[in-house]
């Protein structure tokens, strides 16, 4: 039966215009094309609910929908409801892949849903709102390069079985690996306002990754961070310092001890810690032996071992 999903996307401009649309999956596109959205609306234009909802569709600078026939087996109202839940979780998959390329506080705003020729339905998302690095709610704009670029990693995930887990699912699985926990405490600094709770989230996900012991664990993080990432003894010791400094801020935040630091000290640390986090999740993405390594702490601790001390 024929199904068209159509979702808008809050905060979130692409500077050239992607006409019908790029294509996130087989069936899922991004655009931001009037002409394309506008024909795409013309299923909800059949009574006032739906006419009210395209008005106010067509006003959103980016869609993502997905127009095809889905397969019901004798149960339709299933068979819609598991396709759509699964199409809502790849565009929020594919929000949190975007933040690889750049920070931002896109989101799901509403759903839109045509089952067949007669039924037309609006789905509010159960997610909460995003918010930048910084605190804020701001529009983000990604050029059409840096659209492919997040495209291509997302493409990546998806074949992998979406191992790295967009929400906070893994914070309470056990079984999964240290990307997919630092992923979702990144997934829960996007979440809040509180630019306090947000460093302590991105300083858990480093945690998540980096560290293998019980032990000096401020100062193996900071030591492991600057060795990973730095390419000579200046940017090393700049990347050691930096993560000492967020450490000790979160403590002063967080616990309360020391003097506080102001609100715009704790933002602007948030916004550097978000940016050395994305560089330290590419970096191992975009390698698979890196993937390898990171899943396990006998293998880590040795990488670093070698990184530090050198090999045997």
């Amino acid at each position: 039966m024929n199904h068209v999903f159509l979702c808008t996307v809050s905060n979130l401009e692409i500077c050239q215009n992607l006409g019908r649309g790029d294509r996130l999956l087989d069936d899922l596109f991004i655009t931001n094309d009037h002409n394309t959205i506008r024909g795409l609306l013309s299923a909800w234009e059949a009574n006032d609910l739906g006419q009210l909802l395209s008005h106010e569709t067509y006003k959103s600078p980016v869609i993502i929908y997905s127009k095809c026939d889905v397969a019901s087996d004798g149960n339709t109202a299933s068979a819609f409801a598991a396709y759509e839940s699964q199409l809502a979780t790849d565009v929020d998959f594919f929000l949190a892949t975007l933040w690889l390329v750049k920070d931002h506080c896109s989101s799901i705003d509403f759903m839109l849903v045509a089952r067949g020729a007669d039924e037309v339905a609006f789905l509010r998302p159960h997610g909460s709102s995003r918010f930048c690095a910084d605190g804020n709610i701001k529009q983000t704009q990604f050029s059409r390069d840096e659209l492919k670029a997040a495209r291509s990693l997302f493409w990546r995930f998806t074949e992998q079985g979406r191992q790295y887990n967009s929400g906070v699912t893994a914070l309470r699985n056990k079984a999964s690996n240290s990307l997919s926990r630092a992923f979702s405490h990144r997934y829960a600094a996007n979440q809040t306002k509180d630019v306090a709770f947000k460093v302590a989230s991105y300083c858990s996900a480093l945690e998540a990754l980096f560290l293998t012991d019980k032990g000096e664990l401020t100062h193996q993080l900071a030591e492991r961070v600057a060795f990973f990432l730095g390419s000579n003894p200046t940017e090393r010791r700049s990347l050691f310092t930096q993560v000492k400094d967020a450490y000790s801020l979160r403590s002063s935040s967080v616990h309360g001890s020391g003097l506080k630091p102001t609100e715009e000290k704790i933002a602007g640390t948030a916004v550097e810690c978000d940016k050395l986090l994305r560089r330290v999740l590419l970096k191992i993405v975009e390698d698979e032996s890196l993937n390898n390594i990171f899943g396990d702490d006998k293998e880590l601790t040795e990488f670093f071992l070698d990184k530090i001390i050198g090999p045997e």
